[in-house]
């Protein structure tokens, strides 16, 4: 493989600015099932903090476990943070962020005011900095195959490792 090759990791990290690490693992989280199993154990499982970043958090099944779930994780005291887009926080889960927000979780309504068509589309899930996923999958039931929905195709990848701290510094400039 060309991920071997010294020659090649240094021309990858210049053409990218990505530093590659062999710390740390990575898993491929192929379509809802598997995905949500991983995103619900490691929001279950955070002991500090648990930042999300999510074009929209539905109002179906996979939107209200998700919620509940958080709602517990803030009364055990961890550090909750959830950004959505500005645009979609009007159509999909209005009521479970006012209910996440009254229970002290943050919500950032994401909007670029000098790009008034632009939509904020970033997936990433953090917790206790130490896991991340990332990929394509909103918190809908399309997404997760819960609930009586369409069953959308995706693929989320979970890591740990240098890349996590990486992805801390993306999430805090939003």
């Amino acid at each position: 493989s060309l991920l071997e090759d010294e020659g090649f990791i240094k021309e990858l990290e210049t053409i990218t600015g990505a530093a590659f690490s062999s710390a740390g693992t990575v898993e491929f989280l192929v379509d809802g099932p598997a995905a949500f199993a991983v995103k619900d154990r490691l929001i279950k499982e955070a002991k500090k903090s648990i930042y999300i970043v999510t074009y929209a958090i539905y109002d179906d099944v996979t939107g209200n476990e998700t919620m509940n779930i958080l709602l517990a994780k803030k009364k055990e005291g961890l550090d909750i943070k959830v950004v959505v887009d500005n645009k979609m926080a009007y159509i999909f889960g209005g009521k479970q962020l006012k209910t996440m927000e009254r229970a002290g979780i943050e919500i950032l309504r994401y909007a670029d005011a000098g790009k008034p068509h632009n939509y904020m589309h970033v997936k990433m899930l953090i917790t206790d900095g130490a896991y991340a996923v990332i990929g394509g999958m909103n918190y809908g039931d399309v997404y997760s195959h819960k609930g009586q929905s369409l069953k959308w195709r995706d693929t989320d990848v979970l890591y740990t490792g240098s890349a996590v701290a990486e992805s801390m510094k993306d999430f805090s400039a939003i």
